[in-house]
């Protein structure tokens, strides 16, 4: 849980810079309940005037009971008043400590949602009187001490029990106190919870932090009280502080203090966003670690089956070498062949030739014969 200190330090982080808006809005708030609580007493004024209680005017009965009517009137409208900007103070300062837009005009939030700001009066009367019922037994209580009813006059026995009531019905009370002590602040900041689910809901979220809020509420904030009972004027810085530092207190207490947008709590975001994306990229880097792992794994495979089909290629490659002989001798032989095959042409063709050239030869050969002998007969004749 929370210290007090850390809600003060909270709310004074977050006021810093915002205090034009906030003592703006508490201004016209306070300037306009003042202006209708004036006219309220003037109108008391009037009527005790015509009542001739004061001054010398004569008794009229018609403007004492105007008077008196408008008196009525204007009370009342400050009062509601009161309570309307209340409701509108509270909703601009749990905008500003949830990070939310905020402006002077929110002080008039509660005349736009008139439903939020009726739960949260019906939500304080409930309160209340809860409260002044267990005061109200306080009273009765020393009011039978008092005319001695229901005691009997044993001397210390009767003081001791009138104190020990006393001190039962004050613990009774500040536990009321404690135990209602987010209700209004519910009210306002979840009024679809209505009268009973805020009470429930801020008896639920004080459990374990009576005590706290005890101090809280009545101790802690005591010397800024009497400061702002010397000087009234300072109530415009006190009070947004005292009010802020109630709102942290409950934030802390719904858990949801993620949304101050002070410099700690941003200090604290970036931290768990920085963790955040560490955990990304780690995530990440798992996922890309597991990639490449499942690559090298197939890279391996594929290796491995490389290197098994090694073997079968270096034993294709003899293969290969003794083909090459036999392609170079079938290559060889029809070379062979085709050269054989070229020159049994050509002996073809000489053959014919000299088949053809035989007899012209055996022509001229006897043709030289019968000229030599023609040569010799000539001769013999000669």
């Amino acid at each position: 849980m929370i210290k007090v200190s850390e809600c003060k330090s909270h709310a004074r982080q977050n006021l810093l810079g915002r205090y034009s808006t906030v003592i703006g809005a508490q201004l016209i708030s306070s300037c306009l309940t003042i202006l209708v609580y004036m006219l309220a007493a003037a109108a008391l004024c009037f009527a005790l005037y015509y009542g001739n209680v004061i001054g010398h005017a004569p008794y009229d009965l018609k403007m004492v009971i105007i008077c008196s009517l408008l008196f009525t009137l204007f009370l009342a409208g400050g009062t509601l008043l009161v309570l309307f900007f209340y409701y509108g103070q509270t909703k601009l300062f749990i905008n500003i400590l949830r990070g939310r837009k905020y402006s002077v005009g929110n002080i008039f939030y509660g005349f736009r949602h008139g439903a939020g700001t009726w739960t949260l009066v019906l939500t304080g009367l409930v309160k209340y009187a809860l409260i002044y019922v267990c005061t109200l037994l306080t009273q009765v209580w020393g009011m039978l001490y008092r005319f001695r009813i229901l005691f009997f006059d044993n001397g210390y026995i009767f003081d001791a029990v009138y104190i020990v009531g006393n001190i039962i019905l004050f613990l009774i009370t500040v536990y009321l106190a404690c135990a209602l002590f987010l209700c209004e602040l519910i009210a306002v900041d979840r009024p679809e919870k209505g009268v009973l689910g805020s009470l429930k809901l801020s008896r639920s979220l004080m459990k374990g932090k009576k005590l706290k809020a005890f101090w809280f509420m009545y101790l802690s904030f005591l010397p800024w009280s009497l400061i702002g009972m010397i000087c009234p004027f300072a109530m415009l810085w006190i009070t947004p502080y005292i009010r802020c530092s109630q709102i942290v207190f409950y934030m802390a207490a719904e858990e949801t203090l993620w949304q101050l947008p002070g410099s700690v709590q941003d200090e604290m975001n970036r931290k768990r966003a920085a963790a955040a994306a560490v955990t990304e990229a780690g995530s990440e880097t798992g996922d890309i670690e597991a990639e490449a792992k499942v690559i090298e794994t197939k890279t391996i495979a594929s290796e491995s089956e490389a290197n098994d089909t090694e073997p079968e290629m270096s034993a294709s490659e003899p293969e290969i070498n003794t083909l090459e002989p036999e392609m170079n001798v079938s290559v060889n032989e029809t070379d062979n062949s085709e050269t054989l095959n070229e020159d049994a042409c050509y002996g073809s063709e000489e053959a014919s030739d000299n088949s053809t050239r035989l007899p012209k030869d055996d022509f001229k050969e006897d043709n030289e014969v019968t000229v030599s002998t023609d040569i010799i007969d000539k001769g013999e004749n000669v």
